[in-house]
């Protein structure tokens, strides 16, 4: 409301003229501040008092007229001020400062109107004590003319000094506060014009409050005198406690305002820094607290604004070199998607589907890769007529290591999968993929089952494969592994297991990524949970044993969880026919 009534005062009459028409309307209360004390203290007559309150008024309103003057009032007619600096506030003022937001304007200029700005609090506080000491003058003539005693005098000089401290201390509190905000701007403009500005204090707001508890100090020491002295009316008594009353709480109102104020530009400046702005604080009060703050908390705002900015432009290049870098990896990648695409159709080509099911058995297949491709592979062959080689491997690893180790699986075995015997055929084996391979460091786990349907006989061979599974009515029997892993030693010879085959008997082939699955709380599928399904759903067949197996697994890893999350599963299950 107040800045808006000057705003009005500002475009109407001219800045000046308004910081001085707010400023000064607190002298009729502080000149009656000086009249109080000397009527408090001196004895005067009632023809005398009358004398004196006119001729204050006089004064009073002389000196008032003269400081509006002194500071525009007649602008409009050419006469903007008794000063260079008034001039040219007044005259750089058209209802906001253009030149603070012109570009174009010459910054000299600016700095100049920032100096009269900056100075002109204290230029109004001692413009209206000079005035406010013409009219002490005037009544120390007058009590000394009226009374002729140098002690009424001199109690008059003392009141009337302590009345023009008042104004000019009102005086400058509220003209700091009107033309804070314009020093303001001009400050954030001369910033960022990067012009070099001193930004003075000429008080504190230690001090200030200190002057204020001194006031109402010597407010309660002049109304103690005057409540004392009987023959003073109440009604003089209690205009004085109104006048102490509106002027003291004027104080520390413009007090807290000031500092309500400057908070609240701390906290937007802070926030503006901190959400990434350039977040400067300029005080619009000129107190030492507030520019010593903000000259230390702009130097760390710049210092912040460097090291963001150079943060910044070493994160663009960083962002180039990575933007580079990614387009080669996305080449590579694309690369490495179509060798994988062309490497999945080979493994696809080289897996069989599994044989068509003869009388007398049924066969049933799972493969399913980790990835796009796998380190598992099977071959199931027809040796001769009625006898059967089902060969199942699991390579050390996952993914295209893996998948090109079950390559050279692959070649080695059709190279000798012609072998009469499991047990020569995996010796055989390993002592060719150590001659060819034993460079490369990796080795494998298989297994070997021979069926053979004249003889309805089964012969296994385990080269360090997992345990595999036998059953015959509603037993379980465990085939396990009967030599070490194919690449560890040269000459390792493996024995075999053989056992009759009976109406109804049922084997299970299958790699360890079929129980080395875990669920979300790092627990493992296991082989005790797959012997369990297979005793359980024993009755329903081989396809009904693998359905349970697989419909529990997915239940144990949880919706939405690929089923091969650990690891590559193979399995072949085969089930003896009338």
């Amino acid at each position: 409301m107040i800045q808006k009534f000057f705003i009005y005062l500002s475009g109407r009459l001219s800045f000046g003229a308004a910081i001085a028409i707010f400023s000064t309307s607190w002298s009729w209360v502080a000149s009656f501040y000086g009249f109080f004390f000397v009527f408090a203290t001196v004895a005067i007559k009632p023809d005398d008092l009358i004398i004196i309150i006119v001729t204050q008024l006089l004064a009073t309103a002389c000196a008032v007229l003269s400081h509006l003057v002194h500071f525009g009032l007649l602008h409009n007619w050419g006469l903007s001020g008794f000063t260079k600096s008034l001039r040219l506030i007044n005259k750089s003022y058209r209802g906001v400062f253009d030149i603070i937001r012109d570009s174009r304007s010459d910054s000299s200029t600016l700095l100049k109107l920032y100096k009269s700005i900056l100075y002109l609090p204290m230029i109004n506080l001692i413009t209206a004590v000079a005035y406010a000491y013409f009219v002490v003058v005037v009544l120390i003539f007058l009590m000394y003319y009226l009374s002729g005693s140098p002690v009424n005098t001199a109690l008059t000089a003392t009141g009337g000094s302590f009345g023009a401290i008042i104004i000019g201390y009102f005086t400058y509190n509220i003209t700091e506060y009107l033309s804070g905000p314009y020093k303001q701007l001009i400050e954030e403009e001369l910033f960022n014009r990067n012009r070099d500005f001193r930004n003075r204090y000429f008080f504190s707001i230690k001090y200030k409050s200190i002057f204020t508890l001194l006031l109402v100090f010597v407010s309660m020491i002049i109304l103690m005198v005057l409540i004392r002295s009987s023959e003073k009316s109440m009604v003089l008594v209690i205009t004085f406690i109104v006048l102490s009353v509106s002027a003291i709480g004027f104080l520390i109102f413009l007090s807290l305002n000031t500092i309500n104020i400057s908070l609240k530009k701390i906290n937007r400046a802070t926030r503006e820094l901190a959400s990434g702005g350039q977040g400067f604080y300029f005080p619009s009060f000129s107190d030492r607290e507030l520019v010593i703050f903000s000259n230390n908390y702009n130097s760390a705002a710049v210092e912040i604004n460097e090291i963001r900015a150079d943060l910044e432009k070493k994160i663009t290049e960083r962002t180039e070199e990575l933007k580079k870098a990614y387009d080669s990896l996305n080449f590579v990648y694309k690369q490495i998607q179509a060798d994988l695409l062309l490497a999945k159709r080979i493994q696809d080509k080289i897996m069989p589907k599994g044989p068509d099911n003869r009388p007398g058995v049924e066969f049933l297949l799972k493969y399913i890769p980790m990835s796009d491709i796998g380190g598992d592979i099977y071959c199931i062959d027809r040796i001769r007529d009625d006898y059967l080689r089902i060969f199942i491997a699991d390579a050390m690893g996952h993914g295209i290591q893996a998948a090109l180790v079950t390559m050279i699986i692959k070649a080695e075995y059709e190279k000798l999968k012609k072998t009469e015997k499991p047990a020569a055929f995996i010796e055989k084996l390993n002592s060719s993929f150590i001659k060819l391979y034993n460079s490369l460091n990796v080795f494998f786990s298989c297994a070997v089952a021979d069926l053979d349907f004249n003889d309805r006989t089964l012969e296994y061979v385990s080269a360090g494969h997992p345990d595999q599974l036998f059953i015959r009515g509603d037993s379980l029997e465990i085939l396990p592994h009967t030599g070490r892993l194919v690449g560890i030693k040269k000459d390792s010879s493996y024995s075999s297991i053989r056992k009759n085959l009976l109406s109804g008997d049922k084997i299970i082939f299958f790699t360890d990524g079929l129980y080395d699955q875990f669920n979300e709380n790092e627990e493992a599928f296991g082989e005790t949970r797959i012997k369990d399904i297979v005793l359980r759903e024993n009755g329903k067949g081989i396809s009904g044993i693998i359905e349970a197996i697989f419909g529990d697994l997915a239940v144990f890893m949880g919706g939405g969880r690929k089923i091969s999350a650990n690891d590559d599963i193979t399995l072949i299950a085969v089930e003896i026919k009338e």
